[in-house]
């Protein structure tokens, strides 16, 4: 099943290349946390035939960022993690959150931090161009989501680059930083 955009329809779309979906002859389930198509049923029933399931848990709903019933929505995602065979975690940091906001998970897991795939993206090497450093900020950022520390990252490259970056307006807290009347470089 197609992700719903962004990272989850990009993984899903990787996986298609090496595990072609196979909607019945299927001998293994591959969850993705921040699209929980099963529902609990559906994932009970997988259980009971036995059919592994592995989890990539990438994060949590938190109140600071999500407008809605950020507790239903964990306890929606909370049933595939418990539920699951076995769990990737993207990093330590996304194991304790989980473990936090979803329950102490009892069953076999394991940390693997994203990858890169060196064969689409290289180091540019010594021939830089000479031209501003500019962010790609890839992931749900609207106006409510709170990117300070994104933003202070920013701040901080530009002085050591002599401000030459950029970041959009209204992103990683540009907005922020004009309408404190910042003269940091970074635009």
């Amino acid at each position: 099943m197609a992700g719903s955009g962004g990272g989850p329809l990009v993984k899903v779309a990787r996986l298609q290349e090496h595990f072609p979906q196979d909607r019945r002859g299927y001998n293994l389930v591959y969850l993705l946390s921040n699209t929980p198509y099963l529902t609990r049923t559906t994932l009970g029933r997988l259980k009971r035939r036995k059919v592994p399931m592995v989890l990539n848990q990438n994060g949590v709903f938190y109140q600071a960022w999500f407008d809605g019933d950020w507790r239903a929505k964990n306890a929606e995602m909370a049933a595939a993690y418990h539920m699951a065979d076995h769990v990737f975690w993207q990093s330590d940091f996304c194991r304790r959150c989980a473990d936090r906001f979803l329950g102490e998970r009892e069953g076999p897991g394991e940390v693997l931090n994203n990858a890169v795939d060196t064969g689409r993206f290289a180091p540019l090497g010594d021939d830089r161009p000479e031209r501003p450093v500019t962010f790609l900020v890839a992931g749900k950022i609207e106006h409510h989501h709170l990117y300070r520390r994104i933003g202070d990252a920013l701040e901080g490259l530009a002085r050591l680059t002599g401000g030459r970056g950029r970041c959009a307006p209204g992103c990683c807290g540009a907005a922020r930083r004009r309408r404190a009347g910042s003269t940091a470089p970074m635009t």
